[in-house]
């Protein structure tokens, strides 16, 4: 029976039976994946294992292993030793090789991932193209709900209040992943001809994110246009930018250390909200134990057991009080370093010390090198995007080795990758030759 290569949907002409390919497991996460990450944002770890594990069932006869990129492997095996050589002097060796060995399937899987979505077909590309835009679009309806207090995780508790931050805080995690998938999504509604569609989800995302309480999300909404207008004029500047701003910014935390005490700064800084001078009082503890190992760290994971980690701050905020508070102020317990930094440069050299830091860079340059490298403009302008929402939310939220943050990332990298076209236009490749 005569096979149908060129679709890369049917099996044969006298059954006519649909095929699954890989592009079915990544349309599934793609349509799930935001609104996971808005409810239940520990699930996206999950979401990974079974997108990869769906996706290898349907290639693993073709050796999609091979197609992995070697430098992209070079730079993770790398990562991977030096933490591997860290076991020696870590505080906590038995926390150190769990984390090890869920680094190391995460990266494994992550790059073979990416690695199987490289050989879509243009049906399995438009396929993941719609789930991802029907996907993100669901979740920025549902989190614009909730920020009204009229989704349906409002709706089970009627006597919430407006200003009940508790509760809106844990959609929190999901406008951050929402930030990060913006760029394909609305880069997958564009290639499929809805472009109307790309700008309406755009003003969504930004209703949702601006109107919730993700201040990391923020901030990436921020730095988007700018990063998406550069890279669309000039991609290797944005590319060489990027990598600099982040690495310098990396660079730099241990100068965090000099940060007046935590009661001063509450003082001088009072417009500051608690969560974000708490996130202060971490980095300013996390600066200072850098530089008393900044070579080598204190090896993998090991900021849940650094010394002094448990310590109490007591604080006291004499400003910007609500109008029922006492006099004397509102008295806040701020722990030194509750389980990590919450800033992923801050966490490589505190755990991987300088050496990390330096890795760290190496895959900066292999991560912002696609965006010179993306088969047309726009899409190299989105991977600007996408990266930049990445390097600052990992940069002022998260535990860098957190399962979920890690899958969210390594599905935001293969829905890129499955959205952008297999090879460039005509009309676009003559373009950036005569550019």
């Amino acid at each position: 029976m005569r096979r149908i290569a060129s679709s890369g949907c049917w099996s044969n002409v006298s059954d006519m039976k649909p095929r699954l390919d890989q592009s079915h497991a990544l349309a599934l996460a793609a349509v799930m994946g935001p609104t996971v990450a808005l409810y239940a944002a520990l699930g996206m770890a999950p979401l990974f294992v079974v997108t990869t594990v769906g996706a290898l069932a349907a290639t693993w006869r073709h050796r999609p292993w091979s197609a992995i990129r070697r430098p992209d492997l070079w730079v993770f095996a790398a990562i991977l030793g030096w933490a591997t050589i860290g076991l020696a002097w870590t505080l906590d060796r038995p926390q150190a090789l769990h984390t090890l060995a869920a680094l190391g399937a995460l990266s494994g899987g992550g790059l073979l991932l990416v690695a199987m979505v490289r050989s879509l077909s243009d049906a399995g590309r438009r396929r993941v193209r719609l789930a991802l835009a029907a996907g993100l679009t669901l979740a920025l309806c549902l989190a614009v709900l909730e920020n009204f207090n009229l989704g349906p995780g409002t709706l089970r508790h009627p006597q919430l209040h407006p200003l009940d931050l508790p509760y809106h805080l844990r959609i929190s995690r999901g406008l951050t992943v929402v930030a990060l998938l913006l760029g394909p999504a609305t880069a997958a509604a564009w290639h499929e001809g809805h472009r109307r569609w790309a700008v309406a989800m755009a003003a969504l995302a930004v209703l949702a994110i601006v109107s919730g309480h993700a201040l990391s999300a923020k901030i990436a909404i921020l730095l988007i246009p700018l990063v998406f207008a550069i890279a669309l004029v000039r991609p290797r500047l944005a590319a060489n930018g990027l990598a600099a701003g982040a690495l310098a910014a990396a660079l730099a935390f241990p100068l965090l250390a000099m940060a007046p005490a935590p009661q001063e700064t509450m003082d001088r800084y009072a417009f500051l909200p608690n969560s974000a001078h708490h996130r202060l009082t971490i980095w300013t503890f996390t600066a200072g134990k850098i530089l008393e190992r900044p070579a080598l760290g204190w090896g993998l994971d090991a900021s849940r057991a650094i010394p002094g980690a448990e310590d109490i701050n007591p604080i006291v905020r004499h400003f910007r009080l609500p109008p029922n508070a006492p006099r004397d102020g509102i008295r806040l317990n701020e722990q030194n370093l509750p389980l990590h930094p919450h800033s992923g440069p801050g966490q490589i050299w505190l755990e991987l010390g300088g050496i990390g830091i330096a890795l760290l860079g190496a895959l900066l340059i292999a991560v912002t090198r696609r965006i010179p490298a993306a088969p047309t403009r726009l899409d190299g302008a989105v991977a600007g995007v996408a990266i930049a929402a990445a390097v600052v939310v990992s940069s002022v939220s998260y535990g860098i080795w957190q399962s979920w943050w890690l899958s969210s990332l390594w599905l935001c990298a293969a829905l890129y990758t499955a959205i952008v076209p297999a090879a460039p236009p005509k009309s676009m490749a003559i373009a950036g030759a005569s550019g």
